[in-house]
């Protein structure tokens, strides 16, 4: 099965964050806490990440002609200052769902599946996961 859609779909919500919040960096893997080369904690970034993953093919056939990708996708966002206020946080929420749900994809549905607040437990940087059901389908 050819995952390289999952890919290029992780990729593309990667640049359009990147381009939503100039300057922010973002990561691809499950973080709560990342420093900086003078071992401070970076103030402000985003995770994109899979979580789960289901994959089914029409009639049973083993090959790569016809197949469907269930996925869950995770965004985190993590800002310091949400360690004070947390409205920090959902002052972001409408905007990064946007920028998540809005992308013009052909083959692949993003649907809104909820999301969480992160503490900032241990010196981590608090933040939101918000969850996204994915398909793709060839």
């Amino acid at each position: 099965m050819n995952l390289q859609p999952m890919v290029d779909l992780r990729n593309a919500i990667k640049g359009a964050l990147a381009a939503a919040y100039a300057g922010r960096p973002v990561y691809t893997a499950e973080v709560t806490d990342i420093t900086d080369a003078d071992g401070v904690n970076v103030r402000e970034f985003f995770t994109v990440f899979y979580d789960e993953f289901d994959e089914s093919l029409d009639d049973e056939a083993l090959d790569d002609d016809l197949y469907s990708v269930s996925v869950r996708m995770t965004v985190g966002y993590f800002n310091s200052a949400a360690s004070t206020d947390q409205s920090v946080l959902d002052a972001e929420a409408g905007d990064i769902r946007a920028a998540v749900v809005g992308l013009p994809l052909t083959a692949v549905d993003i649907e809104r599946a909820g999301g969480e607040y992160i503490s900032g437990a241990d010196g981590a940087v608090p933040g939101m996961y918000f969850y996204f059901d994915v398909t793709f389908s060839n």
